[in-house]
């Protein structure tokens, strides 16, 4: 069970990194301090998770809890400008698989934290 719980640990935290660094790295490219400031509390996230840091589940959660937010307000913004007046209702729920998707991964992500994350400081 040990070693189950660190390979998800880790791929939850490689996930939760890479896309930190990733929206870090777009940041500074775009010279955008909302994607420097989220993207570098996600790779922050990522990092004490690989570390098993317990306090890292409260970053992971606010990280994912910002993304799901953002997601939704992007979507609610393209649907009242009428982004997809055209389209049929398949067209519709298929454009927004990719995003469904990344919003499924990033609660696992936060499942992963509570379930397999330390609950307390080690203790010496």
């Amino acid at each position: 069970m040990r070693s189950i719980s660190f390979v998800t640990v880790a791929i939850a935290a490689l996930i939760v990194g890479a896309a930190g660094a990733w929206v870090l790295w777009a940041g500074i490219q775009a010279q955008s301090w909302h994607s420097i400031a989220y993207g570098s509390a996600t790779l922050v996230a990522g990092l004490a998770m690989l570390a098993r840091q317990p306090w890292s589940r409260f970053l992971v959660y606010a990280v994912v809890a910002v993304f799901i937010v953002a997601w939704t307000y992007i979507v609610m913004g393209a649907v009242r400008a009428g982004a997809w007046a055209q389209y049929d209702t398949l067209k519709r729920l298929l454009s927004l698989v990719p995003g469904l998707t990344m919003v499924g991964i990033a609660l696992a992500c936060a499942f992963v934290a509570a379930r397999f994350l330390p609950r307390r400081g080690r203790q010496a």
